[in-house]
């Protein structure tokens, strides 16, 4: 019986340290962010791009257009400030735009508007751009890798059950 104790309480602690790794693991595997570099601002990369060629950034933002090209995509991101776990804060504060070379397709149904990602890749330049007719300089990141943020549904809170007593008229949403 002792021993079934200590089976009992290994497997417990086995299971405890599972759930507290998953729940510290970040969704961007470790070896894609050897080599980020970390001190570089959006701020300071929007006013010179050129000056951080080759440089390799995480960055994170929202979709705004999808742009197939043949043998590659052009996502062009509104920038977004990362939380610890490296997903695009859900605000309205931005430091500007930039662009996103893939060099592969994706598909415009689901790189849609607002869809929120991150990227790692390097940087590659500028590219000026009307936006509202007004040149804008948008610098250029070549994917290393991208994830996809998932949707994130949004749970009504209200009671779906109702009593009272009475005649009504009315719709309760259902």
């Amino acid at each position: 019986m002792h021993f079934t104790a200590h089976i009992r309480n290994f497997f417990l602690a086995l299971w405890a340290s599972l759930l507290l790794f998953s729940a510290c693991a970040t969704t961007i595997p470790s070896d894609v962010l050897t080599g980020v570099d970390h001190t570089i601002s959006f701020q300071k990369l929007g006013e010179n791009p050129e000056a951080f060629m080759g440089k390799t950034l995480v960055l994170g933002g929202e979709v705004l257009i999808t742009e197939n090209q043949p043998g590659k995509t052009r996502l062009i991101v509104l920038q977004h400030e990362l939380d610890g776990d490296l997903k695009p804060l859900d605000n309205d504060q931005s430091k500007g735009r930039f662009i996103v070379i893939a060099p592969e397709f994706l598909d415009p149904a689901i790189y849609a508007k607002g869809r929120r990602i991150t990227i790692v890749g390097t940087v590659a330049g500028k590219e000026t751009r009307q936006l509202n007719g007004i040149p804008y300089v948008y610098p250029v990141i070549e994917k290393r890798y991208l994830y996809l943020w998932p949707v994130e549904k949004i749970v009504d809170s209200e009671p779906r059950v109702y009593f009272g007593i009475g005649i009504g008229i009315g719709s309760y949403g259902f």
